[in-house]
């Protein structure tokens, strides 16, 4: 079963924040046994747009990051593109409240979705996942290619790191 597919039933079903939670704390788990032989390993687990509107998201990642002895810097968390455009000002408290915690954060899937220069601007995203849609033509599509390099520029220059 594709991640599209159960994540979405979990939404629907209100199983998303249990989900989140199992997810968060597996993935630190093995972080965890991970960094004594990588002390430089960086980890990304997606959130749902869904757990934005959970009053203690924070608190549980936070939570999760110290149970498991993993440095918050040392933890990405992704959100899609179209998941911060759905709910702007919560979307942007929370992602500056994890920010502010000292998580990496990264727009997913970019270029698919609605966001704009000014929710750029507003987005303490630390990095940014141009869609696969791009990258997947840059051998064969001089517009892509270009389309993808002024993405790269566009990132690097907000001070962000460009994953494609």
């Amino acid at each position: 079963v594709q991640p599209s597919e159960f994540v979405l039933l979990a939404e629907q079903t209100g199983l998303i924040g249990g989900l989140t939670r199992w997810s968060l704390n597996s993935t630190l788990r093995q972080c965890a046994d991970l960094l004594a032989r990588r002390p430089d390993l960086h980890v990304a687990v997606n959130l749902s747009p869904r757990v934005f509107h959970d009053p203690g998201i924070v608190e549980q990642v936070v939570g999760a990051a110290q149970i498991w002895d993993v440095p918050n810097d040392r933890i990405v968390l992704e959100v899609t593109e179209t998941v911060v455009m759905e709910d702007v000002d919560t979307s942007a408290r929370v992602l500056h409240r994890l920010r502010d915690a000292g998580f990496g954060i990264a727009i997913d899937d970019f270029g698919i979705g609605y966001s704009t220069y000014a929710s750029l601007r507003r987005f303490p995203a630390t990095e940014l996942k141009i869609d696969q849609s791009f990258v997947r033509d840059l051998a064969t599509d001089p517009r892509a290619t270009n389309v993808v390099a002024s993405m790269i520029a566009l990132g690097h220059g907000l001070g962000m790191r460009v994953v494609g």
